[in-house]
């Protein structure tokens, strides 16, 4: 047993060694998945007995059974339907709408009253008035209206609302306008005292005012009859045993299927040639993603933790959609994975798995729906996201996400002829089951799968610029002079990184910790000794040195306590690259004891810059330290300083193993400058008390 434990135990050592294997494995996993997901699927296959074609046999029951008898049970459900009345509503908006063209009317006739006290109107002037009055009213009528005096004018008013509110109180259908307007004629004459020629007014005001206010509730009515077809029970039929379900030779029709299936005689089993298709088809798009991987996304392929993370989140799509695309095509969780993968790791990479995950999907489904969602969706996914930099801002992709799957179903479910009602609805809940909430669900798990991944997102990194975070709040109070150093840092390497089309944010995060060893002795570097005695001037250059070069090992520990992302840990490591301290190696020369100064006593550990955003961090870290030392920081003085030590530093071959441009390196100078000038900006001197006094 001890044997068999020290042999598995070499397997494993051996495993983890050899990336070669982990792929493989990695690869095996999701192969694995994918044609077992497929097995279980509903796939096409070759059965003897096919719908639509000639019965090979005469197809007889064994046995008893039951069915449901679609025919007569449609038929049920259809009488039912068609019993329900429809459902009428009465909305109270258009009563508001006639009032208050019945008020506006009788308030434009006392308006031409008021500019005209003769109340002698022409022919022209009564025509106008009819024209513009809202109701539609004959001229004579506003005639009347404009010769008639205030008295008249509140009777005929309070008259015809009161005719009017009784009349659509009663609810006016579009069908029985004529029958409304009897009613009218109806209450006018009701009126006590009222003469004929006010009531021909009053009439002539509330009928022109009448519109239809009850109309039908589709959407209650369509709802009243599902509930009538729903409380239809199943209509069922028996057939006996021998019963012929299908003669030799006769189609199978659709019909026959519930038979078929209660008898066992019609199943989807699987066959050699399906099984084999499937096993290549899985193959194929698997040999795609890692040919893709080798030639255009290397740095994932070379990363076991992504790419691990990225088989598991391609597998939980693949078995959630299994069961999701089985109750609607428009189902399938593809916003969850690309979100994911778009956030966590490439984006590129997102947009090769969507169009793979959609054919797969096809494969799954044989639709051409569920393929169209997945990339429809998924491509939505991965544009909604890629400036993503707050949490929020994933909640606002979802909504985005949702309204084009709204959108997109909608398209498809006009091909299935089903009404605007269902469509809708079918929309606006499957486009946020399949958007919406795999999103959200993605927002919520983005935090567990930035610490499994060790991926450092837009996010995640502005949180980590908070000043309120731990390792900033005890820097700002251990070592404040460094922090606003690391501060002043962050802003010009976020700007210069902008410049060039670095990750702008990952530099002003790394920059904001690259400092944090000098916490450990923070009375050690200058910019923290608040004009106290300097005590490397009382300490051997040698010693000096060592203290100074320290910070970078004593960051690499406090990162480890403060949990820093690996990404923000190259900074602390990388930002001084492998140069020297060349203050106190030149003070160690100066020295009379005559002692051996060797170079590797000055110089830091390194590794030298990687990546363009540590090389920025560098170049703009020894820069700003340097600026403070000008007696006239002004442009020149600053164009010289930076040039010095750019110089200096590509001299010295510390941007040799970052992929930095000397294009980029000129524009980061020039962003430098811009940013130095205007913080060193000058001030007007303000005449003291004394000197303005007369």
């Amino acid at each position: 047993m001890k044997r068999f434990t020290a042999k598995l135990e070499e397997i494993s050592k051996y495993l983890q060694e050899n990336v070669h294997w982990q792929r493989f494995f990695i690869g095996l996993l999701i192969y694995s998945i994918a044609v077992l997901v497929l097995f279980v699927s509903e796939m096409p296959s070759s059965n003897r007995i096919l719908v639509g074609k000639p019965a090979p046999w005469d197809i007889k029951a064994n046995h008893a059974v039951q069915i449901i008898d679609e025919k007569r049970w449609q038929k049920a459900k259809d009488d039912a339907a068609s019993q329900v009345k429809e459902i009428e509503t009465t909305s109270s908006q258009p009563l508001e709408i006639s009032r208050a063209k019945l008020e506006q009317t009788f308030n434009l006739i006392r308006l031409y009253q008021k500019n005209k006290e003769s109340k002698k109107f022409t022919e022209d002037q009564i025509a106008e008035v009819t024209e513009k009055v809202p109701l539609d009213l004959s001229s004579s009528v506003v005639e009347i209206l404009l010769k008639s005096n205030d008295l008249d004018l509140d009777r005929f008013y309070t008259n015809s609302d009161h005719i009017l509110t009784i009349v659509m109180n009663q609810g006016v259908r579009e069908d029985s306008l004529s029958q409304a307007q009897e009613r009218i004629k109806q209450e006018a004459a009701a009126l006590p005292g009222i003469s004929e020629k006010s009531l021909n007014i009053c009439v002539s005001l509330a009928q022109s005012a009448l519109i239809p206010n009850k109309f039908v509730d589709y959407v209650a009515t369509q709802q009243a009859k599902k509930e009538a077809r729903d409380k239809v029970e199943p209509i069922t039929k028996t057939i006996l045993p021998g019963q012929i379900i299908v003669r030799e030779g006769d189609i199978v029709g659709e019909n026959d299927i519930p038979a078929l299936e209660a008898m066992g005689l019609y199943s989807s089993n699987l066959t050699v040639r399906t099984v084999l298709a499937s096993c290549f088809m899985v193959l194929i798009l698997i040999v795609i993603a890692r040919q893709y991987l080798v030639f255009y996304l290397k740095n994932v392929y070379n990363n076991m933790r992504m790419l691990l993370g990225t088989a598991l989140l391609c597998s939980v799509f693949m078995l959630i959609s299994h069961y999701t695309v089985s109750v609607s095509p428009y189902l399938a969780p593809v916003a969850f994975t690309s979100v994911l993968i778009s956030i966590l790791i490439d984006a590129k990479l997102s947009i090769l798995l969507v169009g793979l995950l959609a054919i797969y999907t096809g494969a799954m489904t044989s639709n051409l729906a569920s393929s169209c969602m997945v990339i429809t969706t998924g491509f939505i996914s991965i544009l909604s996201v890629q400036n993503v930099i707050r949490r929020w801002d994933i909640v606002t992709a979802s909504l985005w996400i949702w309204a084009i799957n709204v959108f997109t179903i909608l398209v498809f479910s006009y091909n299935e002829q089903i009404s605007l009602q269902e469509s809708l609805f079918q929309a606006l809940f499957f486009g946020a089951l399949n958007g919406l909430l795999p999103a959200l669900i993605a927002s919520g798990a983005l935090p567990l799968l930035e610490g499994i991944f060790k991926v450092t997102t837009h996010m995640r990194m502005l949180e980590l610029s908070n000043p309120n975070e731990p390792a900033l709040s005890d820097l700002l109070r251990e070592a404040p002079g460094t922090y606003m150093h690391s501060i002043m840092v962050a802003n010009l390497a976020e700007a210069a990184a902008k410049t060039i089309g670095a990750d702008a944010m990952l530099c002003r995060a790394g920059a904001c910790y690259h400092d944090i060893g000098k916490m450990k002795q923070p009375n050690m570097f200058v910019e923290n000794q608040k004009g106290q005695e300097n005590p490397h001037d009382k300490l051997p250059p040698t010693l000096s040195a060592m203290i100074i070069i320290s910070h970078v090992s004593f960051g690499l520990e406090l990162a480890n306590k403060y949990k820093l992302p690996p990404d923000i840990v190259k900074f602390i490591r990388e930002h001084h690259g492998t140069s020297m301290a060349s203050f106190f190696y030149q003070k160690a020369k100066q020295q009379e004891d005559n002692e051996p100064v060797f170079v590797e006593d000055f110089s830091y550990p390194g590794p030298r810059p990687q990546s363009k955003e540590t090389a920025i961090v560098m170049i703009c870290d020894g820069i700003e330290a340097a600026s403070r030392t000008l007696a006239v920081p002004n442009k020149e003085n600053l164009q010289k300083l930076i040039d010095g030590m750019v110089n200096n530093i590509i001299k010295n071959k510390q941007l040799d193993e970052c992929p930095i441009s000397i294009k980029e390196i000129n524009e980061v100078k020039a962003s430098i400058l811009h940013s130095l000038t205007n913080h060193y900006h000058s001030r007007i001197a303000y005449p003291s008390n004394k000197t303005v006094k007369k």
